[in-house]
């Protein structure tokens, strides 16, 4: 009979299995960093299918020692973010040293029976470092600002969330580890198993649904990815030394009076209440604001109408009353805007903050 835990494992075992294979047949300019995620789904798989056969009582004792190739966790997050940074087509030989510990881990298991109560502490000596490694070398690609789209941000974003996921992961790993130790078979060893297994699988699933959505995730960093943003910022900066005056009048302008709430408002239209050229302007929102005139309005729009859903005080105002308010005459067009921004439809996000009667 299969227990909670076991199916758990299976899922995460089947839905591995299924990514890493379709990574492996992936090739081009990125096969080199697909392989290695497909390698930490392999490793992820095998690593529940010796905790299911045992659980099970099916996996010979000697062969339980196998586990030592979760030390492979660490090398193989680092360098599957080193080879998405430096767009590696390949590695040298001296990339096999990282796997040393996993050699000796396993040397030991097999030949001293006493190292088994080190596995565990050594697990986390040797795999937090590479943790923080990992996030070393991506910190200095995060120049851009969160606000940044592009395909560059996407894949600066996804490294962020795989290591931040993962580290999670150990963390709780770690606590449920040491709950194991002290509290072995309590209602919280039991518990913190399934939050560790529901992390997993949760991390499997979504970054499935991710590179699904965002194929552009699974390729290489480009230097000229980096070189567009550093030229971006410093055009940003010369934009803002030249016209600081007016940025900072228009975005007070935009705070204070409002004027996006008029859904007839143009581009002359502000540049009038500005007192500058309708030219100038365009230039400024094009060029500092990295926007148009519509996406720039609608940005404001957009904010005030969360505002509206968050802190509404009549429970009986409609979706299309705040639209109008905030400046929108589509309905298709803010449902659609809405959802880019929040994620959700207008009418999720006010159910998120409705006053209970």
């Amino acid at each position: 009979m299969l227990s909670i835990i076991n199916i758990l494992q299976l899922l995460i075992i089947s839905q591995s299995l299924l990514f890493a294979g379709a990574l492996w047949r992936l090739g081009g300019e990125r096969q080199i960093s697909n392989r290695l995620l497909a390698a930490f789904h392999l490793l992820l798989a095998f690593q529940m299918l010796l905790h299911l056969l045992r659980d099970k009582g099916l996996l010979p004792s000697p062969l339980w020692n196998l586990r030592a190739i979760v030390f492979a966790y660490g090398p193989v997050l680092f360098l599957y973010v080193d080879s998405l940074i430096q767009q590696r087509q390949q590695y040298s030989n001296k990339t096999w040293l990282h796997f040393i510990p996993v050699g000796i881990i396993a040397l030991g298991l097999f030949t001293i029976p006493e190292f088994e109560s080190w596995v565990g502490i050594l697990l986390y000596i040797t795999i937090i470092p590479y943790i923080l490694i990992s996030y070393g070398r991506l910190s200095r690609w995060e120049k851009a600002e969160v606000k940044r789209a592009g395909t560059f941000q996407v894949k600066v974003n996804w490294l962020r969330w795989a290591i931040g996921i993962f580290s999670m992961i150990i963390f709780f790993d770690l606590i449920s580890f040491a709950i194991n130790q002290w509290f072995p078979g309590s209602v919280a060893d039991i518990h913190s198993d399934y939050l560790v297994l529901g992390l997993v699988m949760l991390f499997v699933n979504i970054m499935v649904f991710k590179s699904l959505l965002q194929p552009s995730v699974l390729s290489p960093l480009k230097t000229e990815d980096l070189y567009d943003l550093e030229q971006q910022e410093i055009s940003r900066i010369q934009i803002y030394q030249t016209h600081q005056q007016t940025i900072d009048k228009l975005q007070r302008l935009m705070a204070e009076e409002k004027p996006f709430l008029n859904p007839q408002l143009n581009v002359q239209d502000l540049a009038d209440q500005l007192g500058i050229p309708a030219r100038q302007l365009s230039e400024i929102v094009n060029q500092y604001f990295e926007q148009n005139f519509a996406e720039y309005v609608n940005s404001y729009r957009l904010s005030e109408a969360e505002k509206r859903f968050q802190q509404s005080q009549d429970p009986k105002e409609t979706i299309l009353e705040v639209m109008y308010s905030v400046g929108f005459n589509s309905k298709s067009s803010f449902n659609t805007l809405f959802k880019e921004r929040t994620g959700l439809t207008p009418s999720a996000y006010k159910k998120q903050y409705r006053i209970p009667s």
